[in-house]
């Protein structure tokens, strides 16, 4: 299990991000298969998905040792 995914569930404001669109490209020959994430948002598609770029790397180790002490 990752750990960055349960420390995000139970304290969403140690990480920031922004909502983009994302999207596997399956028509070019050269890029076939290759994640695409619309940062900017000039494909003017609709975001589909949260992209976490920042996190309270302090805060999270916290969160960690707090859940790992506890019996």
């Amino acid at each position: 299990m990752d750990p960055c995914v349960v420390a995000y569930l139970l304290a969403p404001e140690l990480f920031s991000g922004h909502c983009v669109n994302i999207a596997i490209e399956h028509r070019s020959e050269l890029t076939m298969g290759m994640t695409v994430i619309d940062l900017l948002g000039v494909s003017g598609r609709a975001p589909n998905a949260q992209w976490i770029d920042g996190v309270d790397s302090a805060g999270v180790l916290a969160l960690l040792e707090r859940a790992l002490s506890t019996n």
